[in-house]
């Protein structure tokens, strides 16, 4: 038989985990800043929106890196580029590594 001390204490451990394990609700969604427009313009140079396709995140970076050298934008690093890639209503998915998905670099075949 279990004293009444052990009793309370399950009934406190019961309680607790349940709180853990209650459903959490999603934090309001705020919407993403506008991309300034020279990314708008990397956009409309150096991608196609294609269904099905995809580019690793790496070649994107480079291929902007490459485009704003000489372009004369500013520099990003990955982390800014996903923010701009995203507030842009581009989607990016994570297998081995990271790819964004239904686009492709022009000249891409």
């Amino acid at each position: 038989m279990r004293s009444a001390w052990a009793n309370s204490g399950a009934k406190a451990r019961q309680a607790f985990l349940s709180e853990l394990l209650a459903p959490i609700s999603d934090p309001p969604r705020v919407e993403a800043a506008a991309a300034p427009s020279w990314f708008n313009e990397f956009i409309a140079d150096r991608l196609q929106r294609s269904p099905g396709e995809r580019v690793r995140a790496h070649e994107l970076l480079d291929s902007y890196r490459d485009w704003a050298s000489a372009k004369g934008a500013p520099k990003l690093g990955p982390l800014r580029l996903c923010r701009l890639m995203t507030a842009s209503g581009f989607k990016r998915k994570k297998s081995s590594e990271i790819f964004w998905c239904d686009v492709r670099l022009r000249g891409d075949r």
